[in-house]
This record gives C-alpha cells, sequence and structure tokens, in this order.
C-alpha cells in the first residue's frame, strides 16, 4: 500500500514538471497554433503571389508554443507569424486587439484632408450623403468633382454617380476620388465605373480557392467594365489614389484604367485585393484571410504592390497645412489641357 502511493506521488511530481494538460482542448495553445496554421496552409488564396515559405514558418514558430504560454504572449506570436504574409487582408483578434498583417495598421494617411478640398476647392458648396460615404461638387463651372469614403452600398452609390452626371452640363471633365478609400463591394466599383464606359472592357481576373492543395483554385473568372445606368461620361475623367486607397477601391482604379479617357493620379495603392473571409479559433479568437487572388486583365498581380498610378504626385504635411491639395490643381490643369 505504501509502495503505491509512493509511485503515485512520483507520478505526480513527475507530470507536474511538464506542460499542464488542457482538460479544455479549445484553450490549449498548442492546439490553436495547429488549427490556424493548418487553416492558412490549406485556405489562403495569395500563395502563388507570395513569396512566403509557410512550411518553414511551421518550423520556426511552431517549437515557440508551449501550453502554458499566457494568452497575451501567444497572441503576440501569431501576430508575428501572419506578418510574415504582409497581407493588409490578414488579421487575428483576441477579442480586444486587432492585428492587421503588412502595412495596412500602420499606415497614417497624412497626405489628404477632405475638409481642404470641401472648403477651399468646392468653395464650401458641396452635397454629402447622411452617411458621409459621397461629396460631390463643382471645382470649377464645368469640372465635377466626387470623393468616395467606401464602396458599401450599390444603389446609392449609383444614385450619387447619376447625380453627378448632371451637376455640370456640359461638362469638361469629372474627377472621382477615393483616396482613403478603404474599400467594400467591387459590385458597387463596378455600378459606379459603369458611368464611365465607353464600352465593354475586361479587367479583373479571379481564382478562388477549391481544395486543401496549393493549387486547389477555380478555374479563372473575368470581369468587365460595360455601361451602368442610364448616362455615360466619356469626357475626361482623373481618378486619384494615395496609399490609403485599398481593397476595393483598388479593383475600382483597375476597372477605371482601362478606359481610354481616364487618367489615374496621385501615389499608388495599397496593394490588398482579394476577397476575404473570417474564421474562428478554437479559443474563440478570429482570423481573416483572403481566400481568393485577384490578378489584373493581363493576368498580372498587383498585390502588395498596389495600382501605380500614371502620374505621381501627394500632398506633403506642409501642403496641407497651407490649405493647398496639389492632386486636386493638377488634375483642374490636366483637363483643362485635354480640351485645348
Amino acid at each position: 500500500m505504501l509502495r503505491h502511493f509512493i509511485v503515485s506521488a512520483l507520478l505526480i511530481v513527475v507530470l507536474s514538471g511538464t506542460d499542464p494538460v488542457y482538460a479544455d482542448e479549445s484553450k490549449d495553445p498548442v492546439h490553436n497554433f495547429e488549427v490556424l496554421w493548418k487553416t492558412i496552409n490549406e485556405n489562403y488564396g495569395n500563395f502563388p503571389v507570395k513569396s512566403v515559405d509557410w512550411d518553414a514558418l511551421y518550423s520556426i514558430y511552431r517549437p515557440k508554443v508551449h501550453a502554458d504560454m499566457s494568452d497575451e504572449a501567444f497572441y503576440e506570436l501569431m501576430c508575428r507569424m501572419l506578418d510574415h504574409l504582409n497581407d493588409g487582408h490578414v488579421g487575428i483578434s483576441n477579442g480586444k486587439d486587432w492585428f492587421s498583417s503588412g502595412k495596412r495598421g500602420l499606415l497614417d494617411p497624412e497626405d489628404f484632408s477632405l475638409k481642404c478640398v470641401e472648403e477651399k476647392y468646392l468653395h464650401g458648396d458641396f452635397e454629402n450623403d447622411a452617411d458621409n460615404r459621397f461629396t460631390i461638387g463643382k471645382l470649377t463651372e464645368s469640372i465635377a468633382y466626387m470623393h468616395f469614403t467606401n464602396f458599401d452600398n450599390g444603389k446609392s452609390s449609383g444614385e450619387i454617380t447619376d447625380k453627378l452626371l448632371a451637376l455640370c452640363d456640359p461638362c469638361d471633365g469629372i474627377v472621382i476620388d477615393v483616396r482613403n478609400n478603404g474599400g467594400g463591394s467591387d459590385y458597387v466599383g463596378r455600378i459606379i465605373a459603369g458611368r464611365f464606359a465607353d464600352a465593354k472592357r475586361p479587367y479583373l481576373i479571379t481564382r478562388a480557392k477549391t481544395g486543401p492543395g496549393k493549387d486547389d483554385f477555380s478555374e479563372p473568372r473575368l470581369f468587365h467594365i460595360e455601361a451602368k445606368g442610364d448616362k455615360q461620361f466619356t469626357g475626361p475623367v482623373i481618378v486619384i489614389t494615395n496609399r490609403s486607397s485599398a481593397s476595393a477601391a483598388e479593383v475600382f482604379s483597375l476597372g477605371m484604367r482601362t478606359l481610354p479617357h481616364v487618367t489615374h493620379i496621385g501615389t499608388r495603392t495599397l496593394g490588398v485585393f482579394a476577397d476575404a473571409r473570417g474564421d474562428s479559433l478554437p479559443n474563440g479568437w478570429t482570423i481573416k484571410y483572403p481566400f481568393t487572388y485577384f490578378n489584373d486583365h493581363n493576368d498580372v498581380s498587383h498585390e502588395g504592390i498596389g495600382v501605380i498610378p500614371q502620374i505621381r504626385v501627394i500632398n506633403t504635411t506642409e501642403d496641407l497645412a497651407a490649405n493647398s491639395d496639389l492632386p486636386i490643381e493638377l488634375a483642374i490643369q490636366l483637363i483643362q489641357q485635354s480640351g485645348k
């Protein structure tokens, strides 16, 4: 009896020196790491265009995960691993904080002020919708302006664009500003772009994951810009972007660039295109990742790079302090010169 007691006691001591055994596996960092790594491995859509060795990252990060590590330490480690993907559509949340991979969470858009445009260049005479999603007005008597903060509502986006087209008729040109536009629905972007289409033009190729293998993708799907609404404007159009033009705003700029009467100015976009979805980890944390990848109509990827404008122009902090917007001023000049 005494011998049995001693053996049992020794077993308790030995076991207490190992990682704790979770009665609820869902809380185990090791288990959650395995689920996260496998989910990305089997479902991430941008591996074909990212030079990332996900298997090598497993070898680096798995030994760092222990069952007795704190939630804070585990969360920080997972953020570091996901950051290697350099993808603004990849993220993780522990319920309190949200981490976004790549540059998206680090950008501070200090090169654009909508208030400056409204007060100086639209002369205080402009119209916003109830949600401040759109701003429209006139830069001159014959040049109209529209700014979008996102692409979230197809019906109102079409209506406001139609209103823009009627704002100055005849119109020498239109400036479409998607600086600091965080994205939304690509369908909404096509609704807006369709108001400027001169013909049906291909602009986007997408592929979606269909299985766990790295090469398990659907057949490519081709999207077009084509006429939408009762009226199309095919005169000079200037599209302005910056590094905070993201996701659907970037896809929109790809579509607009296929139109021969459109000039793209500003700075390159963020470089996050593909559709993303969310999943839950066993511990209740959430992750987000792209399950597709998007290329332009020539099957070229701009992921992680952004759409590069035809003419680069950017505001400095000094410009904004002087209440000036150089891209707006250049847009006006380009439209006025096109009429000569």
